[in-house]
Formats: structure tokens, sequence, C-alpha cells
């Protein structure tokens, strides 16, 4: 049984091969088992057969398994109910065979979706028809038995190519051991019935999960509100020699600070909430946050402490830096110079144009937060004595916004506690 042997020595080759690779450093996220339905066509020529044979086409029918070992290779299993013949001219005849295909194989994967593969087939016969012609038949033919082939093991190598995300075509061609074996090569495609494709995370998807995350971090955590000083225009001012103004801008100042403390004081329950000078900026980025806390009256509280072991979040009036990130909307076309009209792909951007003053959410590195996390509030009373051009365009909406502190902190309180649940 020279065959056998040289089946066996095949084998074996492919099993020490499959070892090297599973000795090398493994991803448990490479082992898995995966199994399916597998159905396709046998381009067969038999060899046993009297006269001149030629190739015909029979069905394949069964079920599959394979395994990875690592992310490149993966054993494979399979087994068919094959049949497998040839036709004859003279006279015309069909000569069929059917098998127990039992498919070995190891696969190497080249590129992403594309595996080569090699093995060993055995075919275990079942029976062995001969069909002819014959008009007293209801379909034309006339199918009897005849002495059954010998089963047999032959050598295949061929390839398998993903084509959509549970399927894939297998194609291999077979190689006799034995010169009476038959010629074959094998077209399939194989369903998985248990693997399910990675699914790539849209961008979208991951700032949604982010923003609830951070929603669930805030509820628990504190916020705190950096209040301005203008130490730089009042510097100025007193250099100059300016001191009535320089102290003119230091009570406005702390009028409007005032007015910041009473608003949440009076308007925000969302979280707990804290305030701080904008000198102190760099203390609270870096968690150095003993005695930097106002009290009501703005005088450093010793005794106003943050937990810096739960989460912290920064907010303060300001400027609403741009969103960058673009979705894709749709397609339009538009007409070319040669008359062609091509199809563009149109982008929307979430974020506003207008430079808008508003009440900001920041992380506690002073990253302004993105969407669909509700960020900002629009402070419109500042943003108008900012930019009084802006007036024009926004006038419609004027009776709908929000005009002092206190309305605005109680809208941030209203969006947070809305998105949260």
């Amino acid at each position: 049984m020279t065959y056998i042997r040289k089946a066996a020595l095949f084998l074996i080759f492919l099993m020490i091969f499959a070892q090297g690779f599973a000795q090398k450093k493994d991803s448990s996220d490479y082992k898995k088992f995966i199994y399916g339905i597998s159905g396709g066509l046998n381009y067969s020529r038999l060899t046993a057969c009297p006269g001149k044979c030629y190739y015909g086409t029979h069905p394949a029918v069964g079920l599959y398994t394979k395994y990875h070992l690592r992310r490149n290779f993966a054993l494979k299993g399979t087994v068919l109910y094959s049949q497998k013949g040839s036709i004859t001219l003279e006279p015309h005849t069909k000569y069929r065979n059917a098998y127990l295909d039992v498919h070995f194989l190891s696969q190497w994967q080249l590129v992403d979706g594309l595996y080569i593969q090699g093995g060993v087939s055995f075919s275990r016969i079942l029976d062995s028809k001969k069909v002819v012609p014959d008009g007293t038949q209801w379909n034309g033919l006339r199918s009897s038995s005849i002495p059954k082939d010998n089963s047999e093991v032959n050598l295949l190598a061929g390839f398998e190519l993903r084509v959509l995300n549970r399927s894939n075509l297998e194609f291999n061609c077979f190689y006799p051991i034995n010169r009476k074996n038959v010629r074959n090569f094998q077209l399939t495609l194989n369903i998985s019935l248990n693997h399910k494709a990675k699914q790539v995370i849209s961008y979208r998807k991951i700032r949604k999960h982010a923003a609830r995350e951070q929603i669930q971090s805030l509820k628990s955590g504190t916020l705190l509100v950096r209040l301005k000083t203008s130490a730089t225009r009042i510097n100025a001012m007193e250099k100059i020699g300016k001191t009535a103004q320089a102290e003119q801008i230091r009570m406005e100042q702390d009028l409007e600070n005032k007015k910041i403390i009473s608003a949440f004081q009076k308007h925000f329950d969302f979280c707990k909430v804290l305030f701080f000078y904008s000198p102190h900026s760099r203390d609270v980025k870096e968690k150095r946050v003993d005695g930097i806390f106002l009290d009501g009256k703005l005088q450093v509280g010793p005794s106003i402490r943050v937990d810096t072991s739960k989460p912290i979040f920064i907010a303060e009036f300001g400027a609403i830096e741009p969103d960058t990130i673009k979705f894709f909307s749709g397609y339009r076309y538009e007409t070319a110079r040669n008359w062609g009209i091509p199809r563009i792909r149109s982008y929307y951007s979430p974020s506003a144009d207008f430079d808008f003053y508003a009440l900001v959410i920041m992380d506690d590195q002073f990253v302004q937060l993105k969407r669909p996390f509700p960020y900002y509030t629009r402070t419109i009373y500042r943003s108008i004595r900012k930019e009084p051009v802006e007036v024009p365009f926004i006038a419609p909406l004027l009776p709908f916004l929000t005009w002092s502190y206190d309305r605005t902190v109680e809208r941030m309180n209203r969006k947070l506690s809305g998105f949260h649940h």
C-alpha cells in the first residue's frame, strides 16, 4: 500500500509544520473554533470507465470545521457527500460514483481573507452507477448499479477566499497518489454558522460611548469652575498710572465672578461644584488643589477640598472651540467641464461656524469635550458684546436664548440632567 505510506508521510509533515506555528507566541483572540455548511461542484474524470472518458460536473455538500491556532494559521476538516463521474461519447454513457469525502487541511493566510491550503483527502466509496439514455423512462435516462470502485486517498492543495462576512469560496485540486484514482477539481462555497466578522465601530459610536461614560463620571465627580481675574488688564493699567481704571476693572470682574458663583449655587445641582481662579489652572491640571478653592465672597477657603480620586471636570465661560470632525451625509452630482456628471461625497460638521461665548465643560486636562455630550450652553449677551456684527444673523433666535448667568447655568443643568437620564 505505497499510496497509504505517502499520504501518512505528507500528513506527518503538515502536523510538524503546524506544531512549529503553534509553539510561537499566540493570542487567545485567534483561537476560534468555526463550523458551517459547505456546498459546491466536483469537476472530475474517472479512470476505471471503459473507453475514452471526459470530465463531468457533479455536486458535493457537507459540513466543515476550522480552528485558528494563530492569526495566519488554521487547521480545517471537511466531511462531504461527494459525487464524481465521467462521460463517454461512444456510446453516450455517464459513470457516477458517490463518496464520503473527509479532508484534513492546513491553512496559511497570505493576506487578509485569502488562505492557501494543503492536506489529505480520504474518499470512502458508497456506490457506483451507470446512466444511459432510455426513452422508456420518464426522464429519458436509466440508472443501474455497477461494481463499486475502490476507496481512495489523495493529496490536495488550493485556496480559500473570503467573499462575504460569513462566506468563503474554496477551490481544491486533487493529486492522485494512485494512478487509478479519480482526477478531480472541487469548487465549494463555505458558509459559517457561528463566526461573525469583527465589526468596525464607527467614530460616531465611539464618541457616543465616550459621552455616556463622561456624563456618568461627571455625575459622580466634581465640576471645578474656573473664574477669570483680568490680571493682565489690571497690571497694564497700573503700569501706566491709571489706578482708578484698574480698580474699576477689578470691581467689575469681582462682580461678574460673584454672579457666576451665585448662579451655580442657586441653579446647579447635577454634581458637586467648586470654584478657583484661573492662575491656579496648572495646579488643577497636576492635582495640586489644596488651598485654592473660593467661597461665595471670592475668599480662599482652606477647608474647601476636592476628592481627587473621583472624576474632575472643568467649566468656564469662554469661547467655543470649533469641532473639526465631519460626518458623511450623502452624495451630490455636479456637471464637469467634460460634460460628465461626477458623484461627489458630501460631509457636514456638527459644530457652529460662529465663535460664540458660552459656558463650556472640559476634562481635567482642560480639553473641551465633544458631541454628543452637551458640553456648552451659549451666553448670547457676552457674544453680542464681543461681536456685535453677529446680531443680524441671530436676531430671529434672540427671544429664545439665555440673557443672564442664572439662565445659562440653569439651562446647562437641565441639559446635563436630560442627557444623563
